[in-house]
């Protein structure tokens, strides 16, 4: 499957960006699992180090499958 978002004149491409008014806790916040629920939280958005990249979603959901896989509790999460 492949997205058309580029030709999409609602969308043309789109990526992460914060705003002026945007604090690095409202990245954490949008990366942060549901542990009760098992919602675990990928996409280039909740990186810290790659955000806006295609890397960045690659890695984010390599570290979602990992958590997942090993069980990782919420006190033992770290965002990354």
């Amino acid at each position: 499957y492949r997205t058309t978002w580029r030709g999409n004149k609602s969308f043309e491409g789109t990526y992460a960006y914060g705003s002026i008014n945007t604090l690095p806790e409202h990245w954490k916040n949008m990366a942060t699992p549901i542990f009760d629920s098992n919602w675990y939280f990928c996409g280039e958005h909740t990186t810290s180090k790659y955000r806006g990249s295609v890397h960045g979603a690659y890695l984010s959901g390599i570290k979602a499958a990992k958590s997942i896989i090993q069980g990782v509790s919420q006190e033992d999460w770290e965002y990354s």
